[in-house]
């Protein structure tokens, strides 16, 4: 191995033994590390949460036979993004929505890059509209998260073992379900799986997307359900009250020891 690499992983590996804590955001992530460096002291885990203060209005109405179905992607978009099952999709001439459809990428990084030399602004082709723009300011992030239906929330392969999205947690206090495209043994697959609030596809099962996307646009009742399931676990699980609630805990557990 690298010598650089031994280094690092020396340095993690002795932190993990004398640390008061050692917080992961997600059982999957907490799993990988202990395969990975066996023996992890005084572990806990606490994922990111969201300011659900910000959105306790947002309980989920169903929508009219007119309203356009709001898809929104939002945050950074890397190397660990998977960016390519859905560019597919949206360049797939074949597919045609069966409901007015708007694909919103309010986004930066590498990923993003990528997404914009593939993808060109659309304007109702086959029923879809697509939006790409850069970051918001943080009123107008507020606004697109009220108004957005479906969060899109994306981790490449191997990425399931380096991060959990924290726009995941936004998108849930908003009322939005969550389309995670993402490896199915991640956190994010986890999370969705765990409170009913969205649709798992794998990275590259462009079939699996345009059979959630079928069943969208037939059950808007499905829809309903999965936005309030994850706007009640958001606000009870991930939100202000709840996350900060852990960390109190935690932090009065390493006082004791001091």
């Amino acid at each position: 191995k690298n010598i650089f690499v031994k280094i690092v992983y020396c340095i993690v590996k002795y932190n993990f033994l004398i640390c008061s804590a050692n917080i992961f955001l997600g059982e999957h992530l907490f799993k990988h590390a202990c395969n990975r460096f066996k023996k992890i002291n005084n572990a806990k885990i606490i994922p990111v949460g969201a300011d659900s203060r910000l959105f306790t209005d947002c309980v989920p109405k169903v929508l009219s036979g007119s309203d356009v179905l709001n898809i929104l992607y939002c945050g950074n978009m890397g190397r660990l993004h998977d960016v390519t099952t859905i560019t597919q999709l949206l360049t797939d001439q074949t597919w045609i929505s069966k409901k007015k459809i708007c694909f919103e990428f309010c986004a930066n990084g590498t990923g993003f890059n990528i997404l914009q030399k593939n993808l060109k602004t659309n304007n109702n082709k086959n029923n879809i509209e697509i939006l790409l723009g850069g970051n918001l300011t943080d009123t107008n992030w507020a606004s697109k998260m009220k108004k957005a239906h479906i969060a899109l929330v994306t981790i490449a392969n191997g990425g399931e073992n380096v991060l959990m999205p924290s726009k995941t947690y936004s998108a849930m206090v908003a009322g939005q379900a969550i389309l995670a495209i993402c490896p199915l043994n991640s956190d994010l697959a986890s999370t969705v799986k765990k409170h009913d609030c969205g649709w798992i596809v794998a990275p590259g099962d462009i079939n699996g997307l345009k059979k959630v996307f079928n069943e969208i646009f037939i059950n808007d009742e499905l829809l309903l359900r999965k936005r309030k399931n994850s706007f009640c676990a958001g606000h009870k699980y991930y939100g202000n009250n709840a996350i900060s609630a852990k960390w109190e805990k935690v932090c009065l557990e390493v006082k004791r020891k001091f």
